[in-house]
């Protein structure tokens, strides 16, 4: 498939998940213009300022020599928060990895400054840290924040979009890919397999960028959210974030003592809300980009394995031995009512 019969869809802020998930899964990209105030990025700009001033350059031709780059950005500031809880993100992940599991965590998080005089980056896909064959489902969406705006001339992304539909084979061309403008505010979400790097810095001033990732519960985080937000800091935080980073079970996987690890804690709720998790059967989309309207977003209760064994016994054949031949979507969670 040729990149040059994509474009890069763009969508307002009053966009609805399934309309962000279906550009997505067409596009592999999509940019969510205006997402946030500017007020909150130069909120952010300030909380991040000393970090990305202290850490010295990276070092290497991909990580860049003169990029910045800071991490554990959830136990640096609450602004953070808002954006990786964003509503309309999490809607649109939550349609986008629909079938694939029963919750999605967060996957890495990080904040990128580009300065002047940095070259292009190659192009490259995020999902590569999987060992999945291309193409497939998605298992990783992405998402990046201008926190400046983003110019042809201070290192925008760079994206070719319709690249998640690539094999393994198929490489892009640097001239294939294209700049993704965007305002201060703004948001850029992508398939992770989709072809992507950041650009040169030919302007006399940096580029900030905050990443944000999410991807499936049953899958290994890139950043060990356990040592980024250890539980001591993660029994401050709001229940609905906990469960983001990874402080739940998927089914038997993650348990502790045979139940939710939360669920002992004195810092637990009495139901483990959902928000915009992967249970809705019939939420699927396809890479033409036919996404079903029909997701799910109620409230369940917590309760032990050992009350729910037979229900996670017949859940069983839903197991995945290789994502792209997953036999039929996750449903609800085994372990939770």
């Amino acid at each position: 498939m040729s990149p040059s019969t994509h474009s890069l869809p763009r969508l307002s802020s009053t966009a609805t998940g399934l309309e962000v998930a279906r550009a997505v899964s067409a596009a592999g990209c999509a940019v969510i213009e205006d997402l946030v105030p500017t007020a909150t990025m130069r909120a952010v700009t300030g909380e991040l300022e000393a970090a990305l001033n202290r850490v010295p350059y990276c070092e290497g031709s991909f990580t860049g020599r003169r990029t910045k780059r800071v991490a554990r950005l959830v136990a640096r500031s609450s602004t953070r928060h808002e954006l990786l809880m964003h509503e309309l993100v999490l809607e649109s992940v939550g349609v986008l990895l629909a079938g694939e599991c029963y919750d999605f965590q967060v996957h890495a998080t990080s904040a990128v400054r580009i300065d002047p005089g940095e070259q292009a980056q190659s192009l490259h896909r995020d999902d590569g840290v999987y060992p999945f064959r291309h193409p497939a489902r998605p298992c990783h969406i992405n998402t990046i924040w201008a926190v400046d705006d983003f110019t042809a001339d201070n290192g925008a992304t760079r994206v070719v979009p319709g690249s998640h539909h690539f094999d393994d084979t198929t490489k892009p061309a640097a001239s294939d890919a294209q700049p993704v403008e965007m305002r201060q505010g703004s948001v850029l979400i992508f398939d992770a397999a989709l072809y992507h790097g950041g650009g040169s810095n030919v302007s006399a001033a940096p580029r900030t960028a905050v990443i944000l990732g999410y991807t499936l519960g049953w899958l290994r985080q890139e950043e060990n959210q356990y040592l980024a937000v250890p539980p001591k800091l993660a029994a401050t935080l709001p229940r609905r974030l906990q469960r983001l980073l990874g402080y739940t079970n998927h089914g038997f996987l993650g348990t502790f003592e045979g139940q939710d690890p939360w669920s002992r804690s004195p810092q637990k709720s009495p139901t483990c809300s959902r928000f915009a998790t992967c249970t809705e059967p019939s939420s699927r989309h396809s890479r033409s980009g036919d996404v079903d309207s029909r997701s799910s977003n109620g409230g369940v209760g917590v309760s032990s394995v050992a009350r729910k064994r037979s229900q996670c016994e017949s859940a069983r054949s839903t197991r995945v031995p290789h994502h792209a031949a997953l036999p039929r979507p996750f449903s609800s969670n085994p372990t939770c009512s």
